[in-house]
Formats: structure tokens, C-alpha cells, sequence
């Protein structure tokens, strides 16, 4: 019986990093919303530096503001995957579209109430009340 030979786990893995850095690097420079999300994320993890959040708010900060770039670049895919699909105006085609786009503003959404809840007492508190 032949043995099949089996790669190392590691060759070739560097490829699949390159073409997730790639697409990164894309959906930064293509999207507009996606290097708003960015901008607003910094913001958000200087005021995290500012006023000193918990570490338990610190992982949710983290955690939402990677689910708002990652639906964000999911967005983008779909965008593209539909563009590349039908040339042509469809109601299904806008459908897709809707509803990821729909996806990204539930979580832009979801991390501003998160935002307010880690950061409001802190202003609050610093402003006296």
C-alpha cells in the first residue's frame, strides 16, 4: 500500500496570510465606511487609555470593534461577489447588498450602545455626577 505524503503544517500557510493581508488592504482602501470604522475605533481605544476602562471592558471594546470591521469587510465580499455575478440590476442582487449592509448597521449600532455603557459612567464621573 503507498503512502501518501502529507506537507508540514506551516508550508505554505504564509500564502494564506498574504492574501488576508491583501484583502485587508483592499477593503481599506476601497470602502470609505471601513476607514470610518477604523478612525472611530482608535478614538475609542484612546479613551479606553484615558480613563483606565477594566479589562473586562477593554475585551468588549475589542470584541465589537472587531465585529464592526469584520462585517464591514463581509459587506464588502458580498458587494463583490454579486458585482462579479450579475453586470445587471436585479432585485436579488439589492437584496443581498441590503442585508449585509443592514448587517454592518446592526453592529455599528450594537457597538455604540456598548460604547455608552463602557464610557458613559467614566465622562460621568469625570464631569461630576
Amino acid at each position: 500500500m503507498q503512502q501518501i505524503k502529507q506537507k508540514p503544517f506551516h508550508k505554505g500557510h504564509h500564502i494564506v496570510f498574504k492574501f488576508a493581508w491583501e484583502g485587508i488592504v483592499y477593503a481599506f482602501n476601497s470602502q470609505p465606511n471601513l476607514k470610518v470604522h477604523f478612525s472611530l475605533a482608535l478614538i475609542a481605544i484612546f479613551f479606553g487609555f484615558i480613563f483606565q476602562i477594566s479589562l473586562t471592558e477593554w475585551a468588549t471594546l475589542v470584541l465589537v470593534i472587531f465585529l464592526v470591521i469584520v462585517a464591514e469587510m463581509f459587506n464588502t465580499a458580498m458587494e463583490e461577489a454579486v458585482n462579479t455575478a450579475s453586470k445587471e440590476w436585479s432585485q436579488e442582487a439589492k437584496h443581498a447588498k441590503d442585508a449585509t449592509a443592514g448587517a454592518v448597521f446592526l453592529a455599528a449600532i450594537g457597538s455604540v450602545i456598548i460604547g455608552l455603557v463602557i464610557f458613559l459612567p467614566h465622562l460621568l464621573k469625570l464631569l461630576g455626577f
